[in-house]
């Protein structure tokens, strides 16, 4: 149960503050592109919130700025001839000065090359992107998902594709699988760790010891290798 509350502050424009029955103090949350909010406990009043920003200015400030620098190395130059390497092939941006239709070519070993004439705005080509990653996604993951499931005597009760912006996967209370698929960026290895991670909870539903131990072994010793590793990619594009 929550009840929200928009706030505006010159330095980084508007946020949101949040009353939440779980908090036990107030918090502030910085994202580079979702901006600044605020959790409060529920009775808390709003200018207390206020007042705990205004303190709170210039480590939101510094925070904001660490994490736009750290977003724009990850960037993706849509330039002409920029690579997306997927785990079944490569994607290959054509940039054509003329014209506004963007078309997607795959080719029979599993590549793709769009076709984004210079004109056309950043976020149709970053769709278009989408389209071909999940496409691959499509032909690649639920196959490779009953492999693992198949290989280690898991049983989802579905599989499902997303495009999230914040997590690699997550397992529903009934037992679904639910994969990102910008898995396709990954390495093979760390595509193959996110669905053991995922399958893992078919079995522990939390966190906890004997789950990370059920990954750890499923993942031949590597658990917290491959954990640090995956930190190094973003699931968007």
């Amino acid at each position: 149960m929550k009840n929200n509350k928009t706030a505006y502050h010159p330095s980084f424009g508007d946020y949101t503050i949040s009353r939440s029955v779980r908090a036990k103090g107030i918090r502030i949350s910085v994202h580079h592109s979702k901006g600044v909010s605020v959790t409060i406990p529920w009775f808390t009043d709003y200018n207390n919130a206020i007042n705990f920003v205004e303190q709170k200015q210039e480590w939101i400030n510094k925070a904001l700025q660490r994490q736009k620098e750290k977003a724009a190395k990850h960037n993706l130059p849509l330039t002409e001839g920029t690579t997306i390497g997927l785990i079944t092939g490569t994607i290959i941006l054509s940039r054509p000065a003329s014209g506004n239709r963007i078309s997607i070519v795959k080719s029979s070993s599993g590549d793709y090359t769009i076709h984004i004439p210079a004109g056309v705005p950043d976020q149709r080509a970053i769709e278009s992107i989408v389209t071909a990653i999940r496409d691959s996604a499509r032909n690649y993951i639920p196959q490779r998902v009953t492999v693992l499931a198949q290989r280690h005597g898991f049983r989802p009760s579905g599989i499902s594709l997303k495009n999230n912006r914040s997590n690699w996967g997550s397992c529903s209370s009934r037992l679904n699988i639910n994969l990102n698929i910008h898995l396709m960026r990954l390495p093979a290895h760390l595509c193959d760790y996110v669905i053991l991670h995922e399958l893992a909870h078919l079995r522990h539903r939390n966190h906890g010891p004997e789950f990370h131990k059920l990954v750890d072994n499923l993942c031949g010793g590597k658990e917290k290798e491959y954990a640090k590793a995956l930190k190094a990619f973003r699931p968007v594009i």
